[in-house]
């Protein structure tokens, strides 16, 4: 498993060493106080496509997804580190098995009570599931290996509270495809964004922001993906409680591509994100979003994905869950009017906390993408029961 820091020193370092500076200022300032809250997720799952093909072959499989976090805290000042792993072992096709690791370390800095600041640095390396992006899924050997390295920054000035905010954010990441022939998708990716705030009543919030993005792909030899991308969004933030909210967001993208053969992407954009508590049991959760993404085919430019997501959480008593949710995509390939593909997923889940430091669960999840040619079309069934184990 590959876990080496592949940036190049000449475009990432000078960025790297001033967060890092500013980090040791802030680990400086805080105290001694500290948390660790480690905890472990153990699942058996029985899915009846591992490959997300039409042709469908089935496993059994064992998982175990350790969780470390550790803070700091003084006064308004914070500061966290996280590793999230995930090893999967499959019992008939072995080959497959494999280990997540994302790993990522973040400060939160008040510097008075109209500026604040934001800083992360993570890194993650895992396998990309089959079937989650526009390309046909096969029988492989292993699955698509992928590494991303990202560092990110942001200031706000005006409180949440304050009549106005401004927020100024940029974030630079590094993917890398390691194995199946996936180099022609490595890129790297510079983006800016800036939002300005106005509170227009004591709930609400308008909101306008631009956002300037440069992916630059490492492979061009054969094909240049490389791309300019722009968005234009106003929409407005609503928070009635701390758990009841939403955010909505709408207007125009546009994405140029260096080569001349792509087709370029523009037109309507929108986001939405959704949370509504009616009562103290249930919990409703809605999203909606239009955004363009990167092709994982060949020869092929990106693609808009038009996605829409509902879930309800409910719990029974106190120590009884249950959660429903529902997922439909939608990929709209404007450069090839033959072809049209569309997934679903239907997951249910119910969750038992036994003890405050052990939760049992069972789950289920059907999976599907139907497409105008068969090539790209799947469904799956998947079976999980598990355990969480929370440790003080």
């Amino acid at each position: 498993m590959k876990t080496i820091w592949r940036c190049k020193k000449s475009k990432i370092g000078p960025v790297i060493m001033l967060l890092l500076s500013l980090l040791s200022t802030s680990f400086a300032v805080l105290s001694q106080e500290q948390g660790f809250t480690p905890s472990v997720e153990i699942n058996l799952l029985q899915d009846s496509n591992i490959y997300r093909t039409a042709d469908e072959i089935d496993d059994t499989i064992a998982s175990v997804a350790p969780t470390l976090a550790y803070n700091k805290l003084y006064g308004k000042q914070a500061i966290g580190f996280l590793y999230k792993g995930e090893y999967k072992h499959f019992s008939d096709n072995s080959r497959l098995s494999y280990a997540n690791h994302d790993i990522a370390a973040k400060a939160q800095l008040d510097h008075s009570y109209s500026l604040s600041s934001e800083f992360s640095v993570n890194y993650r390396d895992n396998i990309e599931q089959p079937g989650i992006n526009n390309a046909a899924t096969s029988q492989l050997s292993e699955f698509n290996q992928v590494s991303r390295t990202g560092v990110s920054g942001k200031v706000l000035y005006g409180a949440r509270q304050s009549k106005g905010q401004i927020v100024a954010s940029y974030a630079y990441s590094k993917l890398r495809y390691d194995n199946n022939d996936q180099e022609f998708r490595d890129y790297s990716s510079d983006k800016l964004v800036g939002t300005f705030f106005y509170r227009i009543a004591p709930k609400t919030r308008i909101l306008l922001e631009a956002s300037a993005a440069n992916l630059d792909y490492e492979n061009t030899l054969n094909f240049d993906y490389s791309s300019k991308q722009k968005s234009y969004l106003a929409g407005v933030e609503w928070n009635a409680t701390a758990i009841t909210s939403s955010v909505l967001k709408i207007g125009y993208q546009d994405v140029d591509y260096a080569n001349d053969l792509l087709s370029d992407l523009s037109g309507l954009s929108y986001f939405l994100d959704m949370f509504w508590k009616p009562n103290t049991y249930t919990l409703f959760k809605i999203g909606a979003s239009r955004s363009a993404k990167e092709s994982a085919e060949q020869s092929i430019g990106g693609y808009l994905s038009n996605q829409f997501n509902v879930s309800v959480e409910h719990e029974f008593t106190h120590r009884t869950q249950l959660s429903v949710g529902y997922q439909y995509i939608e990929y709209d390939f404007n450069y090839l009017q033959s072809r049209k593909n569309e997934s679903q997923d239907i997951s249910v889940a119910l969750k038992y906390q036994s003890k405050h430091w052990l939760q049992l669960h069972v789950g289920f999840d059907l999976i599907e993408r139907e497409s105008s040619s068969q090539l790209y079309e799947f469904d799956a069934k998947v079976i999980n029961a598990g355990v969480v184990l929370s440790f003080d």
